[in-house]
């Protein structure tokens, strides 16, 4: 199986990997990993906006399944980097991901947090497969 591959660019943002004029492919689970966390979910009716608008943002296709798509790491854009937000970021995490595991991409996921000072947050994601391997990401501030 192999997808286009995402990148993060110096900006921050996500993008197509290009080489040589020509889009890169990989084989690897790190675009999924990007588009799950970089994706953002449908906030709850309770949860704060960071912009003080009512725009609970979302996927539209949430509203024809019962899975929900991307992440809530949204809505700590304007949050201090504290040790509560380092778990709110772990724990959105965790949720965006926890589909690869019944669907047979991963056989456990871990995730951690940690907070770097002068540097914001890193957030470090583990996929573990069957057989023992395991496959790391990092992503820096990815939610800002």
């Amino acid at each position: 199986m192999s997808d286009l591959a995402l990148v993060l660019d110096d900006s921050g943002r996500i993008d197509l990997a290009i080489t040589a004029g020509d889009l890169v492919r990989e084989t690897t689970l790190n675009t999924c990993v990007l588009v799950c966390l970089g994706t953002d979910a449908r906030a709850g009716p309770d949860d704060a906006i960071p912009d003080g608008t009512t725009d609970r943002r979302g996927w539209w296709g949430d509203a024809l399944g019962q899975q929900v798509h991307g992440s809530l790491l949204w809505l700590l854009s304007r949050e201090k980097h504290t040790a509560a937000v380092a778990q709110r970021l772990e724990d959105y995490a965790r949720q965006a991901l926890a589909w690869m595991v019944p669907a047979g991409l991963a056989a456990r996921i871990d995730v951690q947090a940690t907070l770097a000072p002068g540097q914001g947050a890193v957030l470090a994601v583990t996929l573990y497969q069957r057989d023992g391997s395991a496959a790391h990401y990092e992503y820096n501030d990815l939610w800002s």
